[in-house]
């Protein structure tokens, strides 16, 4: 066949102008101890595993510090959530502190210094003060009563009875505790 023929004559004419590479002289040989030098073991390493562990403990250590930051973060959000929370309820024992001090309204303690059996207050400092404050309480109402009374008297006379309206008693105002002044925060 011609054909087969033209072709074998091509492949021919390609050798002939492409010879094999020989190196003569070891003038391509890397000597030991050369920069490029790398010895069989080194060249034909064949061993996937070992590259597939490395690439296997990279995954491992880049998803364990992603962890460890996320866990980071979340100890630091669940610690200043802590802090805030802290801060909040010592404002509001300091605030509180400050109202039961002074002669406003406190909150409904249990621990009242006054004797509920003897009906008597502590002799103590506090029971001074819860005494002052009862006193001060007594005469705010009786001030007020009377501001209600004097508001809605009108004539100054019951018209059903016909009797003259009196005003209510009110209390003389309480001397000054020295007590209840220590402890005031202004």
């Amino acid at each position: 066949d011609s054909r087969d023929l033209k072709t074998s004559v091509r492949s021919l004419k390609r050798q002939r102008y492409f010879p094999l590479f020989i190196c003569w002289h070891n003038l391509c040989r890397l000597f030991q101890g050369s920069l490029s030098y790398a010895n069989n073991f080194e060249r034909y390493q064949t061993e996937a595993s070992v590259a597939l562990k490395v690439e296997r403990d990279a995954i491992r250590m880049h998803r364990e510090t992603k962890y460890d930051n996320r866990r980071q973060l979340t100890l630091l959000r669940e610690h200043d959530k802590w802090t805030t929370a802290e801060n909040e309820e010592n404002a509001k024992q300091e605030r509180l502190n400050k109202l039961s001090a002074g002669s406003k309204g406190c909150v409904n303690h249990s621990s009242v210094a006054y004797d509920t059996f003897t009906l008597e207050y502590h002799p103590t400092a506090q029971g001074a003060q819860q005494r002052y404050l009862d006193e001060l309480s007594r005469y705010r109402s009786g001030v007020r009563a009377e501001k209600l009374h004097r508001a809605g008297a009108g004539s100054g006379y019951n018209p059903i009875t016909g009797q003259e309206l009196l005003p209510p008693m009110v209390p003389a105002k309480p001397a000054h505790c020295v007590a209840a002044a220590s402890t005031r925060p202004w």
